[in-house]
């Protein structure tokens, strides 16, 4: 219809996959060879990281799924074919993009369509010894986000940005202005020049426990009792556990195998990232007011 009119459109697509069961059509599976699928890198619960910093509650609700823990790893076989199922998901996904990709090209319309990928969370392949995304660390947080937009060349981006950043970016390529209460930051500017600068620090939150991300460290905290709904959060997030914390160098300890929090070395920059979370939770409650 846009096609034909010739006048401006808005589509969003989603796919659930990689979204829990992992179902692909047969020929995504017949890709990989499951026996040479790389494994987690670290699958234990790094030296000086909470418990409660792990989750394990999603996965075993699908038939044929084991209970297990911190220490208490999935056999390996099942392991094996859980991350056979995410690569085929992947893929499946991969093709489907692919489609949409072809009709707009196939339309004349690519060249001058906006165009953007984003996924609302990583995923823990057994990673720290845990499956899915409930968790603050690196590997449920971090996502892949591409934007095609008409008269910029191709550039990858090493600064930190949010997905809270897509919204004001779009605004800025269709040039409207944005509503005043947007947190988030257009991303025109590094679409410009990949080097520019755009935030010091980027924001996490998962139920009872809040993250901030530099460029080199990463720093969680976590709430005085654990909760697992946002009234219930509200009131027990009040207060901030006092040992509950992590701290990464990202540098050093890209897999994040030891939480640095407690070593004693680390104190100022903890603090330093302790106090921009204060005021990241304070500017937050006042949006939700």
């Amino acid at each position: 219809l846009a096609h034909a009119t010739k006048t401006p459109f808005f589509i969003t697509v989603g796919f659930v996959r990689p979204h829990l069961p992992f179902d692909a059509p047969r020929r995504d599976w017949d890709l990989y060879n499951r026996s040479q699928l790389p494994l987690a890198e670290f699958d234990q619960l790094p030296d000086g990281a909470p418990p409660r910093s792990l989750n394990f509650y999603e996965l075993p609700v699908y038939k044929d799924i084991p209970p297990y823990s911190i220490g208490n790893h999935l056999p390996e076989d099942l392991t094996r074919t859980l991350i056979h199922g995410y690569y085929a998901s992947i893929t499946y996904v991969d093709r489907l993009v692919g489609y949409i990709m072809d009709e707009v090209k196939s339309l004349g319309m690519y060249d001058d369509t906006i165009i953007m990928l984003a996924s609302d969370h990583g995923y823990q392949l057994n990673d720290h010894g845990t499956w899915c995304k409930h968790s603050l660390y690196e590997k449920a947080l971090r996502v892949p986000l591409m934007i095609k937009a008409p008269g910029f060349r191709p550039s990858r981006v090493q600064a930190m940005v949010e997905n809270l950043d897509i919204y004001p970016t779009l605004l800025d390529l269709i040039e409207v202005q944005p509503p005043a209460h947007l947190q988030g930051e257009s991303l025109v500017p590094l679409l410009r020049d990949a080097r520019a600068q755009h935030k010091d620090a980027v924001f996490a939150r998962y139920l009872d426990g809040d993250t901030v991300r530099f460029p080199e460290y990463a720093y969680s905290e976590y709430c005085s009792r654990t909760c697992t709904q946002i009234p219930a959060c509200r009131a027990s997030c009040a207060t901030i556990h006092p040992t509950d914390r992590m701290l990464y160098n990202h540098t050093l300890d890209p897999f994040e195998t030891a939480s640095l929090h407690a070593d004693g070395k680390h104190g100022a920059v903890a603090n330093v990232m302790g106090r921009v979370l204060q005021q990241h939770r304070r500017d937050r409650e006042r949006v939700l007011e």
